[in-house]
């Protein structure tokens, strides 16, 4: 998992290498490293996964497979469709079902570990996850509202964001109870075809389940099989 992360890093440097010179790329970086939301985004899943509870680490790899991917995929897909770059999608769409495939294995290994812990223990990651969610989506949020570029597509990255918060939760088989506040009424082809990704996933998740169920005893795995 951690190959498959650098490849998508090294897949996402080498297109915006493609799009502009490194001085130009440098001050992406930069800029993105002195973002108050993007930063405090990542100190939050910082502490999770420096956490001594393996559930608030394997909660951490989740979110980041899931919402974020599908959150700060947008402006890839958005550049994608503005210039015709059939490449450039396809590898959003395989980033995508990449990552699903992640999701779904650190969400099984997830409720295993749920179903050993102690109600208390149970309850203090309910909270901790719901928190952390409601934490993204609020920087999220500021993030393009101060985003003149940005702040045109919030409605539908915001979408996206609740896509993703359901399907974490889903996939933790936690309790949903952040209210749904954000739905695209008049989505953007963009929205659309990551969307499109989303429900694609949902699909693979229920086939590769049925699978591993009938297939393979995945409880049978120890602690190595995921070293976070």
């Amino acid at each position: 998992m951690t190959f498959m992360a650098s490849v998508h890093a090294k897949s996402m440097s080498t297109i915006l290498l493609a799009f502009q010179d490194k001085a130009v790329v440098k001050t992406l970086f930069k800029n993105a490293g002195e973002n108050p939301q993007l930063q405090a985004m990542i100190a939050t899943l910082r502490n999770m996964y420096d956490s001594d509870n393996v559930l608030e680490k394997q909660a951490a790899n989740v979110i980041i497979t899931t919402c974020l991917t599908y959150v700060h995929l947008f402006d890839l897909f958005e550049l994608s469709q503005a210039y015709d770059l059939k490449n450039i999608t396809f590898i959003g769409e395989l980033i995508i079902r990449d990552n699903a495939i992640a999701a779904i294995y650190t969400g099984h290994k997830f409720k295993l570990n749920f179903n050993e812990a102690t109600p208390t223990q149970q309850a203090h990651i309910q909270d901790k996850v719901t928190q952390v969610l409601q934490s993204i989506l609020t920087q999220e949020t500021a993030r393009l509202t101060a985003n003149s570029w940005e702040n045109q597509y919030q409605n539908d990255v915001l979408s996206l964001l609740q896509l993703g918060i359901d399907r974490t939760l889903t996939l933790l088989g936690l309790e949903n109870t952040m209210a749904l506040v954000f739905k695209a009424t008049t989505p953007s082809t963009t929205y659309t075809k990551i969307n499109a990704q989303v429900v694609d996933e949902n699909q693979f998740t229920h086939d590769a389940s049925q699978y591993t169920v009938a297939q393979h005893n995945t409880e049978n795995m120890d602690s190595q099989d995921y070293n976070f």
